[in-house]
């Protein structure tokens, strides 16, 4: 299985060079009222600090608070970190549900919490074919490796 991208010269083959392709990775951070000013465009969200005398406080002269944003894409390094673990079963889109349903609380984390999360998203692929296996064995009705990304999400998350 090959993955082309048009942003690299070279094509990825799945298992290895995937932690090349995690270096060539970039993030950006800027704070938020840098990006609206850059767009000159009027910003529809305005976070001001809620005080007792709230009336009595313009709105040109409240305290301006800025929300850095960081254009890092944590669903698809979890993904490359399940790919390059080997954490993936042909035809059963589980990985990309593992990397989605974790996505938010990676990108919240400092870099020892992130590395936790990578080996807890890698202990539940393994929870996951222990699952499908007693499915299998059972000879449920239902089985989990039969359902779409959706309920695998809920299922990940």
């Amino acid at each position: 299985m090959k993955i082309k991208q048009s942003r690299f010269p070279h094509t990825i083959q799945i298992g290895q060079g995937i932690r090349q392709l995690k270096n060539q990775m970039t993030s950006i951070s800027n704070p938020i009222h840098q990006f609206i000013d850059n767009q000159e465009i009027k910003s529809r969200i305005s976070i001001l600090p809620r005080t007792f005398d709230i009336n009595l406080i313009k709105e040109d002269q409240a305290p301006k608070i800025s929300l850095p944003v960081t254009l890092t894409n944590h669903a698809l390094l979890l993904l490359l970190h399940l790919l390059e673990q080997n954490k993936f079963i042909q035809g059963d889109i589980i990985t990309v549900a593992l990397a989605i349903a974790d996505n938010f609380i990676h990108s919240i984390a400092d870099k020892k919490t992130m590395r936790a999360i990578e080996r807890d998203v890698c202990s539940n692929f393994v929870f996951y074919q222990t699952v499908i296996s007693w499915q299998i064995n059972e000879q449920l009705h239902y089985q989990l490796k039969d359902s779409n990304l959706i309920p695998k999400i809920f299922w990940a998350d």
